[in-house]
């Protein structure tokens, strides 16, 4: 069986699933709008600009990827947990190798349906970017008119990413429920309490305590001008934000690891 023929079996499941659907239509919905909102703001404390001046080319990319980053945390995470879970839980998963499919094309099937997902909301993205850039913007003669420091490849890695993580959690625990509330429970308060209070006081204002997988994740598409505020509050030698590159590199590597072990657990576990 070919890996469109994979995809398409797994869109079967989804395409009248009501849960799935309105997961998917709150992000087309909520990427343009969110960032509009900041258009009703006559000023921003310092040290951000003007609200309007988000708008151009090429700082509506950040902006945008920053409203997507959010959208892909509490959105994508619960799919990426959704899509696992209710396999297992309708068992659909053990209905699938039973009807022929092997656990090889199982995985194929997942991983290239997250991956077409996370493309989706990619193009969506840059769509929504040109939109509101020609519409809020000034004229951009002179002024770059894409992103800089690759920052679609930067927002395709975190759809991704973010669909994965929770398609981890999902394999991890079976119970939706559970998954999600541990998933958002890790981003919110286990991270951050590992970094905090236990990293920062073992290593002592060490900059590894910023190469979190989820924290890394989060540097992949920042609020602009954020780093300057976030900074200012902090009494540290060091950046609190990864650089572009390094956020690429660093939640690569931890989305690879959450493949494998994706496809470690689908491969041994009883499903």
């Amino acid at each position: 069986m070919s890996i469109l023929q994979l995809i398409y079996l797994e869109w079967l499941k989804y395409r009248k699933n009501t849960t799935f659907k309105v997961t998917v239509l709150l992000y087309f919905l909520l990427l343009p709008t969110l960032p509009a909102v900041l258009l009703s703001f006559d000023s921003l404390p310092p040290p951000l600009p003007s609200p309007a001046s988000f708008f151009d080319f090429p700082d509506i990319w950040g902006l945008v990827a920053y409203t997507g980053n959010w959208l892909a945390y509490f959105l994508f995470g619960f799919l990426g947990v959704y899509i696992i879970s209710v396999d297992t839980t309708n068992k659909t998963f053990r209905q699938s190798i039973i009807n022929g499919l092997s656990r090889k094309q199982v995985i194929l099937a997942k991983m290239f349906f997250m991956l077409i997902f996370a493309i989706i909301a990619t193009v969506f993205y840059i769509l929504t970017v040109f939109i509101l850039g020609n519409f809020g913007s000034e004229p951009f003669e002179g002024r770059p008119l894409f992103g800089e420091e690759f920052i679609i490849a930067r927002y395709f890695l975190m759809s991704l990413s973010y669909l994965i993580f929770g398609f981890l959690i999902g394999l991890l625990i079976r119970s939706i429920g559970v998954a999600t509330m541990l998933y958002f429970l890790y981003i919110f308060f286990i991270e951050v309490i590992i970094r905090y209070l236990v990293h920062l006081n073992i290593f002592k204002d060490d900059r590894s305590m910023i190469f979190y997988p989820m924290n890394a994740l989060e540097d992949l598409t920042p609020f602009p001008y954020g780093g300057e505020a976030a900074n200012s509050g902090m009494n540290l030698s060091f950046d609190l934000f990864l650089t572009p590159t390094e956020a690429f590199v660093t939640t690569s590597i931890y989305t690879t690891i959450f493949i494998a072990s994706s496809v470690f657990l689908i491969l041994k576990r009883d499903l």
